[in-house]
């Protein structure tokens, strides 16, 4: 502190000014301080003024995103509330531009075409694509009709009865198709028995263990639906079976999400929903039918108005359950981007299914597989064309974790073998 700053600080701690703090002796320091050259304010003094200034700034900034991102203050999702958020929002860059992550992934389909009948009826046909990494790209490793599943070990197969479209009864037959209790050829007794009672069945969505199906009956004249979820073995046991409702093997909602806090804690009368062919003798009042179906980046449960009883459904009074579906019924069902990255990548997205470096989006009538973590894998998506009236029902994924846990490496021999392709 120079002298005179020194004068100015004792007069100051004497106590209040005259004449309002201003008299003729600080009137003449401040007319001498602005004759005086401006030395004392360089180079420092603007740094001081630059660093307040800065740091102002960067509080207003703050404070701005915190009202922007508070939930509620407004924004909306392009996709509606099943585009799961995944990893950190505040990054909007098109991830994978700086990676070049090794393929490790393989992405299993099955997809369904639906073909109307001269009768009117709708019977439909289905086929697996199996994507798994080819000398470091993406590429076809296997194609088929029906689907193939992993289950546990091995690998089941879910075909139609009648897979022509030229038919008005269509039932679903299952089988294990690889392992050391497969069948090379799908069971010759149900090729050419469809069920009694049905005229249409269908799937509706294929995970590891359960399957979603739709059954259509024309009773007397008067068309109604049913939709139930089953395991593979139950479907299995169906197969060649009389349709009946009050018989149909099935698992009921409350079972499914028996781990979860909304499920149940009263026990289920008369069923034993883990077997292989569990028959429903009575109303139980729980939910017996419901399904599973696609919304964009998510796999939902639903329920119907009449999900509570066996008779035939208003698949018209939809209502979506309000709880994920656990994993063990729809697996790796995440999305690992929000819709703002995941369009950077593919504006055009409807769709999305994510695992690991690979990205998925459905375009219109295509898919396009992204290897987004790896060098360049924007711009080098692998493109599989759907046909008119064909959906997704199945999304599987394998990983190569190691040299002795290369699962997609296996799902290529063995998807390969079941389709006559190896």
């Amino acid at each position: 502190m120079d002298p005179t700053d020194k004068e100015l600080k004792e007069q100051l701690s004497q106590g209040p000014l005259v004449r309002n703090g201003f008299d003729d002796r600080l009137r003449k320091r401040i007319e001498d301080s602005l004759d005086r050259p401006r030395s004392r304010f360089g180079r420092t003094t603007r740094v001081r003024w630059s660093t307040a200034g800065a740091a102002a700034l960067l509080l207003i900034f703050a404070l701005a995103g915190i009202w922007h991102w508070t939930p509620g203050s407004g924004g909306t999702n392009p996709m509606g509330s099943h585009a799961s958020l995944a990893g950190p929002s505040e990054s909007k860059a098109v991830p994978g531009s700086e990676e070049n992550e090794e393929l490790r992934s393989a992405l299993l389909l099955g997809l369904r075409k639906d073909v109307t009948v001269p009768d009117g009826q709708i019977v439909s046909t289905y086929r697996t694509v199996l994507v798994a990494p080819q000398d470091g790209k993406l590429a076809v490793a296997a194609q088929g009709p029906g689907i193939v599943m992993p289950y546990k070990q091995t690998f089941w197969k879910i075909e139609s009865t009648a897979d022509d479209g030229s038919t008005e009864s269509q039932s679903l037959i299952a089988y294990q198709a690889y392992g050391s209790k497969a069948l090379t050829e799908r069971p010759a007794s149900t090729v050419a028995n469809p069920r009694e009672g049905l005229a249409t069945e269908r799937i509706l969505y294929v995970g590891k263990e359960y399957v979603s199906v739709a059954q259509e009956v024309d009773a007397k004249g008067v068309p109604g639906e049913y939709r139930f979820v089953k395991t593979i073995k139950q479907l299995a046991a169906s197969a060649g079976t009389d349709f009946d409702a009050r018989t149909e093997p099935h698992v009921d909602l409350e079972t499914v999400l028996k781990d979860e806090a909304v499920a149940s804690s009263e026990p289920t009368a008369n069923v034993d929903l883990w077997s292989d062919a569990s028959a429903v003798t009575i109303s139980s009042g729980r939910t017996e039918q419901w399904a599973i179906v696609r919304k964009p980046g998510q796999w939902t449960g639903v329920t119907y108005a009449q999900s509570a009883e066996l008779g035939a459904l208003d698949v018209n009074t939809e209502k979506e359950v309000p709880v994920t579906m656990p994993n063990a019924v729809v697996p790796e069902d995440r999305l690992l981007l929000d819709w703002d990255q995941i369009r950077k990548i593919e504006p055009s997205a409807t769709d999305a299914y994510m695992f690991q470096e690979l990205l998925a989006a459905v375009v219109d009538r295509e898919i396009r597989i992204y290897p987004y973590k790896q060098k360049n894998g924007l711009n080098n998506p692998l493109s599989l064309e759907l046909e008119p009236n064909e959906s997704i029902i199945m999304v599987e994924w394998a990983l190569n974790q190691s040299e002795t846990k290369n699962y997609a490496d296996q799902w290529r021999t063995k998807v390969a073998a079941i389709l006559g392709q190896s």
